[in-house]
This record gives C-alpha cells, sequence and structure tokens, in this order.
C-alpha cells in the first residue's frame, strides 16, 4: 500500500485522531533502521532456542520426583530474561539487546542441557546399519 500509493485512499476514509495515529505509525516504520528488520528472525530463534531449554526445566519438574521446583526456576528465569530485556533495550541498541539476549540463552541452554543429561536423560544415536 506504501509503495503502491495506496495508503492515501486508506488514510482519507478514516477519521483525523485515526489518520494521525495510524500516519504516525507509518512513519516510523518508514524511518525504521534495516536492522530492526534483520534482527527480527534472530530474536525469534533465539526465543525458540530459549523456550526449549526452559521446557527441559519443565520437563524434569514433570517426570522426577521432588523436582517439582524446577516448574518454578523455569518461570522464574523467563520472567528475569523478558524484564530485563525490556529495561535494557531502554538504554542499548537492538544489536547489543539481542547479544544480551543470545548470552542468556546460551547459559540457559548449557545449564538445561546438564540438568538434563544428570536427571539420567540422554540422547543416543542409533545405528541406521
Amino acid at each position: 500500500m506504501i509503495n503502491n500509493g495506496t495508503i492515501s485512499t486508506v488514510l482519507e476514509a478514516l477519521d483525523d485522531t485515526t489518520r494521525q495515529t495510524l500516519q504516525a505509525g507509518l512513519d516510523e516504520l518508514i524511518s525504521s533502521s534495516p536492522t530492526v528488520f534483520i534482527m527480527s528472525p534472530i530474536e525469534r530463534i533465539g526465543a525458540i532456542v530459549l523456550q526449549i531449554a526452559l521446557s527441559v526445566l519443565v520437563w524434569i519438574a514433570v517426570t522426577q520426583a521432588g523436582k517439582k521446583y524446577m516448574y518454578v526456576i523455569a518461570i522464574l528465569i523467563h520472567a528475569f530474561v523478558d524484564c530485563s530485556v525490556v529495561i535494557i533495550g531502554q538504554y542499548v541498541s537492538v544489536m547489543v539487546t539481542e547479544l544480551i539476549v543470545w548470552i542468556y540463552v546460551i547459559v540457559i541452554s548449557f545449564f538445561a542441557y546438564k540438568l538434563w543429561k544428570a536427571n539420567g536423560f540422554d540422547i543416543k544415536e542409533k545405528s541406521l546399519t
């Protein structure tokens, strides 16, 4: 709509308040750095890896007797990462924020893997022959 010029038709059909709000959002989108859009899939991959690592903690809480506290730990880690990213994002660039997120993801994934192995779960290769 923006590239082919039909956005003006949409804007004309709106009331003044809605038009100004939409125009402000469009202006911000148009003036955004390409880095913001490039970082989006990288952020999503990090979020998926983090969710898998936290799911390991929940899996341990569900399958191992006496490990129910792991469920609470998974929730607290998730809340910590979410809150800290929001706070950090107010003071540094998107690139730095994503770097910090990936540091969290790597550390949490490492500990989740160690817990997975320590609780008797192991991924063994199966021979195809």
